[in-house]
């Protein structure tokens, strides 16, 4: 991996932590991917005003999260503990 790569991976994790806290949380948390995260933080970069961006990301989590539930549904179908089969539907899915 190259310098330059490390230092971009280093600036965007900066950004993140410090610009986009509902973001952060919500991957930490497990309701949104890293690809999410990708299409969030450069969009919103560009939105100068905080509560603005503060309005913004949390529109787009909202999304986010609803996309990545349905998703969880359609590929698993049930509940992924081990031995569990209840409906996705019936699951509390993040």
């Amino acid at each position: 991996m190259s310098d330059r790569t490390v230092q971009r991976q280093m600036n965007d994790a900066a950004t993140l932590v410090n610009e986009f806290p509902e973001t952060r949380a919500a991957l930490a948390s497990g309701a949104i991917t890293s690809a999410h995260t990708r299409v969030v933080m450069p969009a919103g970069q560009i939105i100068d005003r905080p509560e603005l961006k503060a309005e913004y990301e949390a529109s787009v989590l909202d999304n986010a999260r609803s996309e990545m539930r349905r998703h969880l549904r359609v590929r698993d179908q049930h509940c992924r503990f081990p031995g569990c089969r209840m409906p996705t539907r019936r699951c509390d899915v993040a």
